[in-house]
């Protein structure tokens, strides 16, 4: 092999690993965005969690008020029909 060939070698191997670097180095950047993208939308997903959960615990709390709401009602209303009944039969029965 003459030295040309040789020279002309040497370059082909160097211009095949400069594009075997150019390539690793777009996959590189092409990486970095993905994962600068992934961590956005864990932060936007994070948000989104907190504001549900807040929203979720502000449901719960307003189904709770209005459950005790009527538990209240029904145990008045059970008081009120029992007096009406007792009250009438004491009179009854004590005067």
């Amino acid at each position: 092999m003459s030295k040309s060939q040789k020279i002309q070698k040497i370059e082909r191997e160097i211009e095949d690993t400069k594009d075997v670097m150019t390539k690793n180095l777009d996959k590189v950047i092409d990486r970095g965005n993905m994962l600068d993208n992934l961590d956005e939308q864990s932060s936007l997903l994070d948000t989104y969690s907190s504001t549900f959960k807040k929203k979720a615990v502000s449901q719960r709390r307003k189904h709770q008020r209005r459950n005790w709401k009527l538990i209240c009602l029904i145990f008045l209303l059970i008081v009120i029909v029992v007096a009406a009944i007792v009250v009438p039969l004491l009179y009854k029965y004590v005067l």
